[in-house]
């Protein structure tokens, strides 16, 4: 969301969240794909872990 996107953490937080609901709706399977960097916390990664670390938890709620 960075970058296809321009997405602040939180704006990707909310759309990650609406993603994977989407995709459990259906019985669907969701990938992500995060690069080594975006856990970084520098710079314009600042606040991005906790994207991730969300993302997680929200797939544990999700689980069937």
């Amino acid at each position: 969301p960075l970058h296809y996107r321009g997405e602040s953490p939180s704006e990707a937080t909310e759309t990650i969240d609406d993603l994977m609901q989407k995709v459990h709706e259906v019985d669907g399977l969701f990938v992500s794909l995060w690069h080594n960097e975006s856990f970084s916390e520098t710079e314009r990664w600042i606040g991005w872990s906790s994207v991730y670390v969300r993302m997680l938890a929200r797939a544990k709620e999700l689980k069937p």
